[in-house]
């Protein structure tokens, strides 16, 4: 059923004659795979491909290539780029009733827990809470359940030249660069992504359920609220809520925002890079979605209407293993990460979102651009930390500051970089951690996607952990082994420890100094402890 209310008798016909041609069976048994990559300007792109099976895994299907003249990231005279890829999904959008009903019979065979339209592991139900973070489904990548009879795929590429180096714009490779640390690794950083969106008359380009040119009675009903004078945008809503379950996306839940016509979806908990993949995903089964009712566009604008009204932003929940449990760390590790994000403010600032200094106005429930602050059940703070975790001892913080445009790979894996990579190599005066390599590969993506204050920003930290000097502005168009991110796979630096010794260092005792930063017994030269 057309989402369009406003379409005329012929409008309807010819919608029902294009949907009747879209839901006609393949005739032969082969695949239809949606390839989806960020564009030069971290603009969703996609095409189509038919491809012969089977396929297991997203490792069996075959990489592809595009005209990335057409999309700012290559040159008429050299334009190929390849894509690779890295996360598959169901297509919620070519779905037959052979891939539904194969779902249905998976459920009814095999599921003992029925939980997002996905098949996933039986958890414990008298598995003792930690904290009050929920823990992430398997990554699409580990579960070949998503692939099993069904025919019709999305998925999620990142791009790269012909010789294997990741492209400018791939600020994917650089990200995983940073979650393929044995420091990040070893504490499974986990991600909850609040992404807030504003959806929009795609011919007078104001909020969905506003006056034509003119504004709603003051905020305060809407949140959250129900009536068809408060709520515009339900059906959008609620139908990219259930395309993303049936995909095989981790979205636990939407909601109405405070401005009238925004809403907000939220992806998580995932694991380390599956978070940028999965939101981006469902950012693009969001737009196509809008796409589908032919007047509704979607935008993730920070501040979409000025004066009087909520921005929007991309809160992100963060988690690593010591913040969730008490015998770890707990609060003192949560609190020990806020002091080095608090250190790092500008560069994070930065690098989260173009347009973000008219949301962060430290009112609407933001804290100030050139402040960082943060506060217990404080929505107007740069950090927040909610009360359940505060009582616990354990669980999460919840940055605030990125926007509703930011980039999820650049968000995840700055914090990621902040609190964990750059802190451990810190206590333990460590040279295994090249910052240099690592956010020379993120400056560089974040500045060719033109969001040239994050790369500067990222530049000029001189932090005294950071090893960060101006020789790696130009590192990712450098060639040769020195190169972090030459054919897509990171280079393990010389001495980076062992994950087993950074496991057994992270359950030591710690202790707790007067100014409240964490210390753990040393490990030696040779990894010993």
């Amino acid at each position: 059923m057309s989402l369009n209310t406003t379409e005329s008798g012929g409008s309807h016909h010819h919608h029902d004659v294009l949907t009747a041609l879209c839901d006609l069976p393949a005739m032969r048994e082969v695949y239809t795979v949606e390839y989806v990559w960020l564009g030069g300007d971290l603009d969703l792109r996609s095409k189509t491909r038919t491809l012969e099976g089977p396929f297991r895994s997203v490792e069996d299907l075959p990489a592809w290539n595009y005209d990335g003249s057409s999309t700012n990231q290559a040159p008429g005279q050299d334009s190929e780029v390849i894509l690779v890829p890295r996360k598959v999904y169901r297509d919620p959008f070519r779905a037959t009733a052979m891939d539904k009903d194969h779902i249905l019979d998976h459920d009814r065979k095999n599921s003992s827990v029925h939980n997002r339209a996905l098949y996933v592991e039986h958890r414990s139900l008298d598995k003792p809470a930690l904290s009050p973070v929920a823990e992430p489904e398997r990554s699409s990548a580990t579960r070949p359940e998503i692939l099993d009879g069904c025919r019709n795929l999305l998925v999620m590429c990142d791009t790269y030249e012909p010789s294997g180096r990741p492209i400018p714009t791939n600020t994917r490779a650089a990200a995983n660069a940073i979650f393929t640390l044995p420091e990040v690794s070893c504490e499974e950083p986990w991600f909850g992504i609040e992404q807030e969106y504003t959806l929009l008359d795609s011919t007078t380009r104001w909020p969905l359920g506003w006056p034509k040119g003119g504004y709603p009675a003051p905020q305060g009903p809407y949140y959250c609220g129900i009536g068809a004078d408060r709520m515009f945008g339900r059906k959008i809503a609620d139908a990219h809520y259930r395309a993303c379950h049936y995909a095989g996306l981790s979205v636990s839940g939407i909601n109405a925002e405070v401005m009238p016509g925004q809403w907000e979806f939220q992806v998580g908990p995932c694991v380390g890079i599956d978070a940028g993949d999965q939101l981006w995903m469902a950012r693009y089964i969001l737009q196509r979605v809008c796409e589908l009712t032919g007047d509704v566009v979607v935008t993730y604008d920070p501040k979409p209407v000025p004066g009087d009204w909520n921005g929007a932003g991309a809160h992100c929940n963060y988690s690593t293993r010591s913040m969730r449990e008490k015998r770890l760390g707990g609060m003192n590790e949560i609190e020990r990460a806020i002091r080095l994000l608090e250190d790092r403010h500008a560069v994070h600032i930065a690098a989260y979102g173009p347009g973000n200094e008219r949301r962060l106005t430290g009112k609407h429930e933001t804290g100030a651009m050139d402040t960082f602050t943060w506060g217990i059940a404080d929505r107007g703070a740069s950090i927040r930390v909610g009360n359940e975790t505060a009582s616990t001892g354990a669980g999460y913080l919840e940055d605030r500051r990125p926007s509703a445009n930011s980039d999820p790979y650049a968000v995840t894996s700055l914090l990621a970089e902040t609190t964990l990579a750059r802190s451990w190599c810190s206590e333990q005066g460590s040279s295994s951690y090249d910052a240099r390599n690592v956010l020379g590969g993120l400056s560089e993506a974040l500045k060719s996607a033109k969001l040239s204050n994050a790369a500067s920003s990222l530049e000029d930290d001189d932090s005294s952990t950071a090893e960060v000097d101006q020789s790696f502005k130009s590192k990712s168009s450098q060639a040769g082994s020195g190169n972090m991110y030459e054919f897509g796979v990171p280079i393990t630096p010389e001495k980076t420890p062992p994950p087993e010794t950074l496991q057994e260092y992270l359950t030591r005792p710690a202790t707790v100094d007067s100014k409240g930063r964490v210390h753990r017994s040393p490990i030696g030269d040779d990894g010993s402890l």
